[in-house]
């Protein structure tokens, strides 16, 4: 039958076990509690979005570079 083609793009995929929660100061409300809303493999390297618990402010990172407030 050959190769076959699969609807779900796994390549890039993040290894089971990664942390979705991280500690990090929102610099809008003060909260200490992040959650990972999305995360790919760019030409860059990863890039993943974080989201704060309480207030929904939000933030992009790509291979450690981030786009917090500071």
């Amino acid at each position: 039958m050959g190769d076959r083609i699969s609807i779900f793009n796994t390549s890039g995929a993040e290894p089971v076990g990664m942390s979705l929660e991280r500690e990090y100061e929102c610099p809008e409300c003060g909260h200490n509690g992040f959650w990972k809303t999305a995360s790919m493999t760019l030409h860059l390297g990863t890039k993943t979005k974080w989201s704060c618990n309480e207030c929904g402010y939000g933030f992009i990172e790509i291979n450690g570079i981030s786009t917090a407030k500071a």
